[in-house]
């Protein structure tokens, strides 16, 4: 999307109508057309999106490893959970 909006803004639209065309707002695309101007194409294409693999986590490796390795070895029962995951009665 963010070439696109450019496209559109060296043929001679305005950012308004490069935002409304693209479903963003006028900031986004002045943003896209910075980024554009400094860095070109590839600016444009490389940016990722989200946060980082393991940013999110709460547990640490460790502990992740054990829940799954408690949860692997044992029934729903056992672990006194409330809902079946198809493991015995």
């Amino acid at each position: 999307m963010p070439l696109l909006a450019v496209s559109a803004l060296m043929q001679g639209r305005n950012r308004a109508e490069v935002a409304a065309l693209s479903k963003v707002s006028v900031r986004t695309v002045g943003n896209w057309w910075t980024r554009w101007q400094t860095g070109g194409r590839d600016v444009l294409l490389s940016r990722a999106r989200g946060r980082r693999a393991g940013e999110h986590q709460v547990l640490s490796e460790a502990e992740q490893t054990a829940i799954r390795r408690a949860a692997l070895d044992h029934t729903p029962s056992i672990l006194r959970l409330p809902v079946s995951c198809g493991h015995g009665p």
